[in-house]
């Protein structure tokens, strides 16, 4: 019996390595991938080439939406704890540091350039904070939305359905940092972490349907067209359909990439596997 606990025990430790290697080498690829956008859209000699070419579309079409999928994946437990607890942790972790670094990497600009002590200084350090390190910004308010409809919950059922309402009327007001467009692949994350024995279970079926709708919606639409900052969330039809167009290919792609280096890395604890772990697990 002893040795069977014994053996039952190994066989789940190694299960939760794995899970948490894979989940850092996640990591480790969408910091990747955001580094090779930025050089591809601030290091080439042609200004159109970060539109037109097809790995900047394949990145900008799913890297945030990855980001904020895997973010909203870790946010689960956190349904279950009050809302006081996880709020003020998060402003910690989350807003403390896209403000201070702003303030440290923009003074020291607005010091080269003279102008710190000028009024146009003082505005870029104030004004200038509200929009800078957009997407942790924007995961903030991801977690006020969704906590605040978990104690919603908790209250009053019917209660989820009026804040629903009232989020979707307020949405423009609320997409600060473009918040709106990046919801919904937080919501995703929660439902990955849900469901996830059965979503890994089909995870074939499902990393090929993923696969083939994210490479049609690359050959269909025009990427830099649809993305946050060309086409930010608006209440109109136009606003709509882009929200839709941006959310569906996001979410394929950040299924396909996730479930398929699932796959291949789910047994593959090997020393390069570790290695993108462990800048993955720097997040």
């Amino acid at each position: 019996m002893a040795e069977h606990v014994t053996r039952f025990s190994g066989q789940s430790f190694e299960r939760m390595k794995q899970r948490i290697l894979f989940w850092d080498i996640i990591k480790c690829v969408a910091m990747f991938l955001v580094v090779w956008g930025h050089c591809l859209q601030n290091m080439t000699t042609d200004a159109s080439y970060f539109t037109r070419d097809l790995i900047s579309e394949c990145i900008i079409s799913c890297h945030m939406a990855l980001f904020m999928l895997v973010s909203g994946y870790f946010a689960y437990s956190s349904l279950f704890r009050s809302f006081q607890e996880v709020m003020s942790k998060r402003a910690i972790q989350i807003l403390l540091p896209s403000i201070s670094w702003f303030v440290i990497i923009r003074s020291a600009s607005l010091f080269a350039s003279g102008q710190l002590f000028s009024w146009y200084g003082i505005r870029e350090l104030t004004i200038g904070n509200l929009s800078s390190f957009w997407f942790l910004k924007a995961l903030f308010m991801c977690y006020l939305i969704v906590m605040l409809g978990a104690k919603f919950y908790r209250v009053n059922k019917n209660l989820v359905i009026v804040y629903v309402a009232v989020l979707i009327v307020c949405g423009e007001w609320l997409n600060y940092s473009s918040t709106i467009s990046m919801l919904p692949f937080f919501l995703c994350g929660l439902l990955l972490r849900r469901f996830e024995n059965w979503i890994f279970t089909h995870s074939t079926a499902i990393t090929s349907l993923a696969g083939i709708i994210w490479v049609v919606m690359l050959q269909v639409f025009d990427i830099a067209d649809y993305s946050i900052y060309h086409q930010p969330f608006t209440l109109d039809t136009g606003g709509v359909i882009s929200l839709l167009i941006r959310t569906s290919i996001g979410v394929t792609g950040s299924f396909f990439g996730l479930l398929l280096m699932r796959r291949i890395f789910e047994h593959n604890d090997t020393r390069i596997a570790r290695f993108l772990a462990d800048v993955g697990s720097m997040t």
